[in-house]
C-alpha cells in the first residue's frame, strides 16, 4: 500500500512514518523551492533538502506522444531551474575572424518578461574580434540577459531578452541596448530530437535599439523594428570532439537559416549541453569561421 500524496505548496509529498521522511516534488516554478525532487527528515536534516531535477530519477513521456518526444540526452535542462547555476566558457576564433572571447553564464530567479513568468539568464560576453581581411579589431563587451522557462522534459519556451553592448567611440564609452520580444514566444525541441531527426521553427517579433548619448547630452529616441527568421536544425549524432579546452562525448547538431546558404555546426558535451566548438561552412563547402572552447568550468569545476 502506497502512502498518501498530500500537497503543500509548491510541494506534492509523502510522509513515511517509519522513517520520519518526507519525500516531495515541486512543481510550478516556486523560486525558493525549483521544480525537481525534495527530501527532508532523518539522513536528510530538518529543512528541506534539493536531491535532484526529476528527470535524474525517471525519464517522463507523454501519455499522447508529445510533439518532442523523450530527452535526447544531449542537454541538461535542469540547468535553468536552479538560480546560481553557472557556466564560463573560454573561446579562440580562427577563419574570417579571430580572437578570443569569455563568455560568463548565470541563471537567475524567476521574473516576469511581457506578463510571463520566465527564468532569467544572463550571458556576460568579453574578448576581443579582429576582422583577418582587414586587420579591424573590435573589442566585445555585452550582457545577454534573455528569458525562457522549461516547458516540459524536451523543450523549452523562449520569451525574448535584452542585450546590451558597451563601445568606445571617439573616447567616449557608449551603450546600446537591445530589447527583443518574440511575439508569439517560440518552442525550442531541439532537446527531443532523434539521431537524424530535424524540425523548422520561425522566430518573429519585435527588437526595440536605444543608443545612451555622449554625456551631457541626450541619446537618439527607441527605434523599433519588426525582425523574423526561421531556421532548421537537425541533430546529425553522437561523436567525440577535440577541442583545446580537452576531448568530449558530444552531441553534434547542424542548422541553416532560411535565405542563408550556410551552415552552422555545433558540438555540445553530452549531458549537459555545454557549446564546445562551433564551425560555419558556405555554400561552396569551405570551412569559413571556427570556434573551439579552450577552458570550460560548470559551477566552479572544469569540465
Amino acid at each position: 500500500m502506497h502512502e498518501v500524496t498530500q500537497t503543500y505548496s509548491p510541494f506534492l509529498y509523502r510522509y513515511y512514518a517509519s522513517t520520519g521522511i518526507y519525500l516531495a516534488v515541486a512543481v510550478g516554478g516556486n523560486a525558493t523551492y525549483p521544480d525537481g525532487v525534495w527530501a527532508k527528515g532523518g539522513e536528510f536534516g530538518n529543512a528541506p533538502l534539493f536531491v535532484g531535477p526529476i528527470t535524474k530519477f525517471i525519464t517522463p513521456i507523454d501519455p499522447n506522444g508529445g510533439p518532442t518526444g523523450a530527452n535526447n540526452g544531449c542537454f541538461d535542462l535542469s540547468y535553468t531551474d536552479v538560480a546560481g547555476s553557472r557556466i564560463v566558457i573560454d573561446y579562440s576564433y580562427s577563419g574570417g575572424i579571430t580572437g578570443s572571447e569569455t563568455v560568463d553564464t548565470l541563471v537567475g530567479n524567476l521574473t516576469t518578461f511581457e506578463g510571463y513568468q520566465a527564468r532569467e539568464v544572463s550571458a556576460k560576453t568579453k574578448g576581443t574580434h579582429t576582422e583577418t581581411k582587414t586587420g579591424l579589431s573590435v573589442a566585445v563587451d555585452t550582457e545577454n540577459k534573455f528569458y525562457l522557462k522549461r516547458t516540459g522534459d524536451a523543450e523549452t519556451t523562449q520569451y525574448g531578452g535584452v542585450l546590451t553592448a558597451n563601445s568606445t567611440q571617439a573616447g567616449f564609452n557608449l551603450t546600446t541596448t537591445s530589447r527583443m520580444v518574440w511575439t508569439p514566444p517560440w518552442v525550442d525541441k531541439q532537446y527531443g530530437l532523434a539521431i537524424g531527426g530535424s524540425y523548422t521553427y520561425t522566430q518573429t517579433g519585435t527588437v526595440t535599439m536605444t543608443t545612451g548619448g555622449i554625456p551631457g547630452l541626450p541619446g537618439g529616441p527607441p527605434t523599433t523594428t519588426p525582425v523574423s527568421s526561421t531556421q532548421t536544425v537537425k541533430y546529425v549524432g553522437r561523436e567525440s570532439v577535440t577541442v583545446p579546452a580537452g576531448t568530449y562525448n558530444a552531441c553534434k547538431f547542424e542548422s541553416k537559416t532560411a535565405g542563408s546558404t550556410d551552415l552552422s555546426t555545433q558540438w555540445v558535451v553530452v549531458g549537459k549541453g555545454v557549446p564546445v566548438k562551433t564551425t560555419t561552412t558556405d555554400a561552396a563547402g569551405k570551412l569559413t569561421q571556427t570556434i573551439s572552447a579552450t577552458a570550460v568550468s560548470l559551477n566552479g569545476q572544469k569540465l
